[in-house]
C-alpha cells in the first residue's frame, strides 16, 4: 500500500537527506534489501520509482510468496507421508 502523495513526497526528500548524509545508508539497504526484495542494481536507488514499478514488485513479492507457500505444504505432506508409514511399520503380503 502507497502513502498519499503528500506523504510520499515528505518520504523522498528524507530519504534523498539521509543518501546524502550518509553514504553508508546505502550500504545498509542494498543488505536489508538483499533478502527482503528482489535484487536490483545499486543505481536503480538512485531513480525515482513510478507506480508502475511498485505494481511490479508487488505482484513479483506476491507470486514468490505463493510459490513458498506451495513448496512448504509439499514438504510438509512429504514429511508427513514418511512418518505415517514409519509408525504404520512393515506391511505384510
Amino acid at each position: 500500500m502507497r502513502p498519499p502523495d503528500d506523504e510520499q513526497m515528505v518520504l523522498s526528500a528524507v530519504e534523498s537527506q539521509l543518501r546524502t548524509e550518509d553514504p553508508q545508508l546505502i550500504a545498509c539497504f542494498l543488505a536489508f534489501n538483499s533478502v527482503t526484495r528482489p535484487a536490483r542494481h545499486a543505481d536503480d536507488y538512485d531513480r525515482g520509482r513510478n507506480d508502475e514499478d511498485l505494481q511490479q514488485e508487488d505482484e513479483l513479492r506476491h507470486r514468490h510468496a505463493v510459490q513458498l507457500v506451495i513448496v512448504a505444504c509439499t514438504l510438509v505432506a512429504i514429511v508427513v507421508g514418511i512418518v505415517m508409514s514409519l509408525l504404520a511399520g512393515p506391511q505384510s503380503t
